[in-house]
């Protein structure tokens, strides 16, 4: 790695996972590289192996998170609260109905469901009780690459019109024809949904990161989240039926979301690039 490093050359060199962050800090302390260098922390917390990182910068997903960063041991100035960068289509925003037409579905309340790349829970489960509600919606159900989800979801006798998908790459369409998503809590999928100001009903989240994760999207007044004694069919009941519920939750997004952070990052890689 110093090898290629030292043939590349690179101005500046961009972390987006700890591990590499890690390896990047031991040569800089080295005195091994010449770049400047930026950690990007794709959750919404600083959880504990970025304190053994001594990076130039730091990119979080809020200035919220600032004073954890600080206790954590990073250096404020080296804290860019610019947000986790993402494709910047989720940037944009398109008209409701447009959306739906875009997709060749019917125009009305619409429910989101995903599962994520590896279709990560039980869906299918989610799925019918959904269903149960006596609510006139239709749902749009994504499994990514889990074909055995997409099977058992395609065989499922739902009585609501459900639009089940494999693995997409307009998820930025679906988002702008729903009303809500409801999404396992990763840090991506977050960014997305905020940047997109689409209200979030959180589940099934995977130990550790995802579990703070939620507990900064309840704690701001950003997402829903279900559980044994709340059930996805009240989340779901309760939001459509709470126009005040549902417009606070949209205030909070638009303030805490960064619909702009991939063109942020760029700006500050070329200044930091200058800078060195």
């Amino acid at each position: 790695l110093t090898g290629f490093l030292h043939e590349y050359d690179p101005d500046v060199i961009v972390c987006t996972h700890i591990f590499a962050a890690q390896i990047i800090s031991y040569m800089q302390n080295k005195g091994d590289l010449r770049a400047k260098t930026i950690g990007i922390v794709t959750d919404f917390t600083i959880h504990p192996f970025w304190e053994d990182t001594n990076l130039d910068c730091y990119v979080i997903a809020n200035e919220l998170l600032t004073h954890q960063a600080v206790k954590k041991g990073i250096s404020i100035n080296k804290i860019a609260p610019i947000g986790i960068p993402i494709h910047t289509k989720f940037s944009k925003k398109m008209n409701v109905s447009e959306a739906r037409k875009l997709l060749g579905i019917e125009d009305k309340t619409t429910v989101f469901v995903m599962s994520g790349s590896m279709g990560y829970g039980k869906v299918e489960t989610v799925i019918q009780e959904i269903d149960s509600l006596d609510l006139d919606l239709q749902i749009i159900s994504v499994c990514g690459n889990n074909k055995s989800l997409k099977k058992k979801i395609d065989e499922m006798n739902i009585h609501k019109k459900i639009h089940n998908f494999g693995f997409v790459n307009n998820v930025d369409v679906i988002m702008d024809a729903s009303d809500c998503i409801v999404t396992k809590p990763g840090g991506l999928t977050v960014s997305e949904s905020l940047a997109k100001g689409i209200p979030m009903i959180l589940i099934n989240p995977i130990p550790g990161q995802e579990d703070r994760n939620v507990e900064f999207l309840l704690n701001n007044g950003l997402a829903v989240k279900i559980s044994e004694t709340y059930p996805i069919d009240e989340a779901i009941y309760q939001l459509m039926n709470n126009d005040w519920r549902r417009s606070q939750l949209q205030a909070m997004i638009q303030k805490v979301g960064r619909p702009n952070a991939t063109r942020d990052l760029g700006e500050l890689i070329l200044a930091m690039a200058n800078q060195g």
